[in-house]
C-alpha cells in the first residue's frame, strides 16, 4: 500500500503507526515516519483549493525525497 486515501484508515494509521517527523512551512504537509520499519509518509492535502484543504491523503515517500522536502 503506498497511498491511504480513507479518512479513517488515514487517522488509524497515523495514530497507532507513526510518529511525526516534520511539518512544512505552510503547514499543509506533515512527514511520518512508520515506527516499524522507518517507511516514511507524507499527509497532504492535493485537493488544496477545496474548502478546508479537502480529503487529505498520506503517500509513502523514500527516504532521499523526505531528506530532500524536509531536510531530516
Amino acid at each position: 500500500m503506498d497511498v491511504i486515501s480513507s479518512q479513517i484508515d488515514l487517522e488509524d494509521f497515523v495514530s497507532t503507526k507513526c510518529k511525526k517527523v516534520a511539518v512544512s512551512k505552510s503547514g499543509w504537509v506533515t512527514l511520518y515516519i512508520e515506527k516499524e520499519n522507518g517507511r516514511y509518509w507524507i499527509k497532504s492535502y492535493p485537493n488544496s483549493a477545496l474548502h478546508g484543504g479537502g480529503q487529505p491523503i498520506l503517500s509513502k515517500i523514500d527516504k532521499a525525497l523526505a531528506k530532500e522536502q524536509f531536510d531530516v
